[in-house]
């Protein structure tokens, strides 16, 4: 733990809130995945794929899909940390969660979405469950048609920020990890108890010093755990679906970072939304929302 902790001191002293993540997939034709989440990746990779190969082939002409249905009016709740308000976007666009709703007004099922982001930078889980106890969201959650969660990246912040020099083991992550995990559970408890069938989108974490360390094993292992705890909760959850992100923050090659090499720049948020939408698909959100919501295009090459 002590090879990567001068180089994370230098960014806790920068920001002051997050939301980080990692598990990357390896991708070899012969591996196979152990863990669902893995298994989900690999559907993800394919999947983008594919569109991106399809986005080279387009058709001469377009080919009416569907035909034209009425819409709807969605109302989408986004609680969360700075991933969710959107930190570092320089477009102002409320990141992935402002991009996904503009992109969900071109699908045919929906006329209008109507965005809600109550993101906040530096957020904990604590935080956010005292404001649902309160009853702060009660009207937002009974009504949302979608929602979205990213929060827990500040938790594993604390435990940096705290005990930065005295962290010779993990056993500081492990106890905060136990923590979170009743916290997360019963914000999720909270929210199907005031709206039982909305989709609601799990954001997953990605690791942000990969920029400016070689050593994080450590690190990767105690922010795969904290990954986990959400993983479970979308499993458990019929109209849950968690989307993992942490592959695409692995390094700067396509200058997915801001200026402060912690958040998502425009194109970062960009390929986060992509991978939202991929995802969304692959966990069948169209059923999730009894077709409110569906990917049909109505015309190919769009």
């Amino acid at each position: 733990m002590k090879k990567w902790r001068i180089a994370v001191l230098c960014s806790c002293f920068i920001l002051t809130g997050c939301s980080v993540s990692i598990d990357p997939a390896d991708e070899e034709a012969s591996y196979y995945p152990e863990t669902f989440n893995e298994w989900q990746q690999l559907q993800v990779h394919e999947k983008e794929q594919e569109l991106k190969e399809q986005q080279v082939h387009k058709p001469e002409e377009a080919v009416p899909l569907i035909e034209p249905q009425p819409g709807q009016e969605l109302f989408y709740l986004a609680l969360g940390d700075s991933l969710t308000r959107g930190i570092g976007d320089e477009e102002n666009r409320y990141g992935w969660t402002g991009r996904l709703a503009e992109q969900m007004r071109a699908w045919p099922t929906i006329t209008n979405v109507e965005l809600d982001n109550r993101g906040k930078n530096g957020r904990r889980s604590d935080q956010l469950l005292k404001l649902l106890e309160k009853g702060h969201y009660d009207d937002q959650l009974a009504k949302a048609d979608l929602l979205s969660i990213s929060i827990g990246g500040n938790d594993v912040m604390k435990v940096i920020k705290k005990d930065l020099f005295s962290l010779n083991t993990t056993k500081p992550f492990d106890e905060e990890l136990e923590a979170y995990r009743e916290r997360y559970e019963d914000i999720l408890a909270y929210i199907r108890a005031h709206n039982a069938d909305a989709p609601l989108i799990i954001l997953g974490f990605y690791n942000p010093f990969t920029l400016i360390t070689d050593q994080q094993n450590d690190f990767n292992e105690v922010m795969d755990r904290f990954n986990s705890v959400m993983e479970a909760q979308a499993l458990q959850d019929v109209n849950a679906c968690f989307v993992p992100v942490e592959d695409l923050f692995l390094t700067n090659d396509d200058l997915v970072y801001h200026t402060d090499f912690f958040h998502p720049n425009a194109q970062g948020y960009d390929n986060m939304t992509n991978r939202a939408i991929v995802t969304l698909e692959l966990c069948n959100i169209q059923e999730m929302s009894d077709g409110q919501i569906g990917f049909e295009r109505m015309m190919t090459g769009e």
